[in-house]
Parts: C-alpha cells; structure tokens; sequence
C-alpha cells in the first residue's frame, strides 16, 4: 500500500509538525510512504528554480496563496500522478498548503483522511482566544462579522484576513464534506467541532497522539536520581500559563525546571535569575526531550487554554513520570485524578499551590503506584502499537 502524509511544515518544531512526521515514519515501517509539505516541496523546489523571484511572488500575492495556492495545487497533483497513493492523510494545511491541498486531492479521487489537531476549522484565530487571551466561543452561531473583535494579535488587519480564509473555506471546502473520514486527537475536540457544526458527526474517529520515546518499561524512579520535582516542556507563552507557574513557585520551595521558547522567554530567563528553585534549560532538542523528563518527578503543563492531546504529557506518561495539569480542555482525557496526576483550576493560582503540595507529599509506594499507571495507559492507548493498529483499520476501510 502507499500513503501520502501531507502538512504544512517539516522542518518546525511542534506538536501538530511533529505528530505529522512521527506518523509519516510509523507508517514507513509497513507501507511505502512520501510525505509532502509545503516549505521542502514547494518553497524550496521554487527558489531553487526561480531564486528571488518567486521570493517576490510569493509575498506579492501571499494574500491569495494564503486562502488557496496554485501553486500547492500543481506540485501535489504532480506527486499525486508519480507516486500514485491508495489514501493520503492530511495533517495541518490551513494557511500554509491552504485549501487547494483539497482541490488536488479530488481531482484524483484518492480516498483521504484529515488529522485535525487544532481548532482552526471552527475559530479562525485557532486558539479560541480573545484578543484579552480569554476562552471565546463567539463564533459558536457563524462568523458574523468576528474580525471586528481583533481575534488575531489584537490585529484588525490579520483578524480580516484569517476571517477571509475561513469565509471562503467554509463556502467551497468545509471540512466534513472535503475528506473521506476526519480523525480528531482528542475526544474534547471532537465534542467541541460538534457543538459549533453538527454536521462534522459521521466520519470522524478519536486516536490520540503517541510518542516517539522509546518505551522502556522502567518506572521513573527506577535505576537514576531525580533532579527536579517539576518540570515544564513547551511554548513560553500567556495561554500556556507560564506566568501563573512562575507565580505560584516564587512562593514554594519545590524546584521547577522550565524548557522551551516563546515571548515569555525573557520572563522566564529573568525568573531562573530571582528564583533559586526556577532553573530554565532553554529550547531543548528532541532527543533532550526525554533525558530532562527522566530526570523529573512530575511533568507539569499549567495551560489557560484550550489543549487538544498534548504530546508532553504523553512522552512524560511514556516514561513513567506522573502529570499535574489543568482541568481543561483534553489535559483531563489524560490525566485521571489520583491515578495518574492531578488537576487544578488553571485561573486559580492557590489551586495550583495546593496541587502542587499535594502531588509532592505522595510517599515512595503512592509515587510508584502513579507511576505505573502512567504506563499502563501509555501502553493501552497512546503507545504505536495503538496508534498504529488503529489507523491502519481506518486506511482499509476507505481505501
């Protein structure tokens, strides 16, 4: 069989990005697999055969390739022809590939899945955020004119534009009619497309995410000491709850490693500085990523927005290491309270202290217990055995 895994990007970090290629090389190791994204084969093909000059098309009419690129249409569908896939997935395209990603695949009537990983399908600005960074839904009803409320960077110029793109997909390329099924990687999203458009129920599945660690099935506190209680692996921004985390541990005496990059990364650095029991470890590669979790008590992710799947908590659940986390969004698809973390109210920062000096007073038999389940969960449902096991069923069934 072949498969075609399509995204926006390859070469940046991040969940959705990551999750693309970590998907892409599972199903290498059974089917022959291309993948196609938009920086390695469209931008690099054209500026290595135009130069500056599509440099200059490109950002003469971003504006028209940002809702739909012809020229993301003519490379896929020359890809298409030569590789001659049974089923592609799609992972993130919008506003990167855009929607001609959809056009090519029609008109070659190759049987196709969508990974939805974020919430651009149903809010323009993607993060469900205000331009205040509080939880919005206001587009629940329709559009209705929502780039008045500068969704995007406070920006009423961008907020237009992402309100443009969503107006014309919505019209010619709404999502549960463009692909043969839709995979959504959290129940939580899943419920969230539905109650915006019921008309996405149908053809959609749940898989979660799965990790690239390697699973061991060592406990984490077996065979190595461990040098931080807590740690944070992620963007450095606002909707991350990064300032409510430095807040509550400026107060207490557990030790928090801090990892990642973002705009509160100057924040961050500068607290490392005040702070004896902050310490930032910067932007870690991906083969860091399970080293600093080894050598940590509990995975920390303190989000005041909406998370999806979280692909830290699953590496951290990967490796035995227990999870305190805000009772939002996916993060408590997860994390089970008493079983394998802890939850609190991300708007709360008392609640994430009491948390916090909850999780740390487990004894060395409770801790092992969390530990366990972590693992068990891990391997029941996030593992790639799972992953794999379930997306191959699906593949046949459109295929």
């Amino acid at each position: 069989m072949k498969i075609l895994v399509v995204g926006n990007f390859q070469k940046k970090l991040g969940g959705a990005h990551s999750a693309m290629l970590s998907t892409a090389n599972l199903l290498s190791q059974k089917y022959e697999v291309k993948t196609f994204s938009l920086d390695i084969d469209v931008d690099d093909y054209f500026l290595k055969k135009y130069g500056n000059f599509y440099k200059i098309v490109r950002l003469l009419f971003f504006p028209i390739f940002y809702i739909y690129n012809p020229l993301v249409r003519r490379r896929l569908q020359g890809l298409i022809k030569e590789f001659r896939p049974d089923c592609i997935n799609v992972h993130l395209y919008i506003g990167g590939l855009s929607n001609s990603v959809i056009s090519a695949i029609k008109a070659n009537s190759i049987p196709s899945i969508h990974t939805v990983h974020d919430y651009r399908g149903i809010c323009p600005a993607n993060a469900m955020l205000d331009n205040k960074g509080k939880i919005c839904e206001s587009c629940k009803g329709g559009l209705r004119f929502s780039f008045l409320k500068r969704c995007s960077n406070g920006s009423i110029l961008k907020s237009l534009f992402i309100y443009l793109e969503a107006v014309f997909r919505r019209k010619f390329f709404p999502q549960y009619k463009s692909f043969d099924r839709l995979i959504f990687v959290s129940n939580f999203c899943k419920q969230k497309y539905l109650s915006f458009e019921p008309l996405y129920d149908g053809n959609i599945e749940v898989i979660n995410n799965f990790s690239e660690i390697e699973f061991s099935g060592k406990k984490n506190t077996e065979s190595r000491s461990l040098n931080y209680d807590f740690i944070y692996i992620g963007r450095l921004s606002k909707e991350k709850g990064i300032d409510s985390l430095i807040n509550a541990f400026s107060d207490l005496d557990f030790s928090l490693a801090i990892a990642g990059n973002g705009p509160l990364r100057k924040i961050v650095e500068e607290s490392a500085l005040a702070f004896a029991n902050i310490e930032y470890l910067g932007e870690l590669k991906n083969s860091q990523v399970s080293q600093c979790l080894s050598l940590s008590k509990f995975m920390i992710l303190p989000s005041k927005w909406y998370e999806n799947n979280p692909l830290s908590l699953i590496e951290a659940f990967s490796l035995g290491v227990p999870c305190v986390g805000s009772n939002i969004g996916g993060i408590p698809e997860l994390i089970e309270e008493n079983k394998t973390g802890f939850l609190f109210d991300p708007f709360n920062t008392e609640s994430l202290k009491k948390t916090l000096e909850k999780a740390i007073l487990l004894n060395k038999e409770e801790y092992s217990m969390y530990s366990d389940n972590c693992m068990k969960k891990y391997e029941q449902s996030l593992s790639k055995i799972s992953h794999i096991m379930k997306l191959e069923s699906l593949i046949r069934k459109i295929s």
